[in-house]
């Protein structure tokens, strides 16, 4: 594997992408619903309430949610965007790029819409019933250990 890959692998922002929230769940108004391909423990089809023509065939079960005071994004700062890891993820050199690179790097070409906050530049923590949120950190540590997995798999050319 590359440095160039190897940083872009280990980039936090990349990380994030891969492995945040938006993979698990998605909210609107005031419920959360969950993605089809988590939807497949018990309890969570007993309790919720299908969300069929909700958003859309990948999210179901909804259940109601309540917000805590609105923060800062802690991933974009306050932006609402970030640069694109894989422009800058192993650093920039002038040198490497044509004269115009700098330009448009200072000038935001290569921003994208922050994947924590949608570009909203705020986030407002969900308050949870306990099982379910014992249940999302259970899915965050899986997909984290599942990219973790991906990102040793890519160093050995798989």
């Amino acid at each position: 594997m590359s440095l160039e890959t190897a940083n872009y692998l280990n980039d936090g922002r990349t990380i994030q992408n891969m492995t945040g929230d938006h993979n698990i769940f998605t909210v609107k108004d005031d419920h959360i619903a969950f993605h089809e391909k988590y939807t497949d423990y018990g309890w969570i089809t007993d309790h919720g309430r299908d969300s069929e023509g909700w958003i859309d065939d990948e999210w179901r079960f909804c259940y109601p949610v309540r917000f805590g005071s609105y923060e800062v994004c802690p991933h974009c700062r306050g932006e609402g965007t970030v640069v694109d890891p894989s422009v800058d993820c192993s650093g920039i050199s002038f040198d490497d790029h044509d004269p115009h690179f700098q330009d448009d790097y200072m000038s935001g070409a290569f921003r994208i819409t922050c994947t924590r906050c949608d570009g909203l530049r705020v986030v407002r923590p969900l308050i949870l019933d306990e099982k379910i949120t014992r249940w999302i950190n259970e899915l965050r540590r899986e997909l984290m250990e599942d990219y973790r997995e991906y990102r040793s798999e890519a160093m050995y050319g798989c």
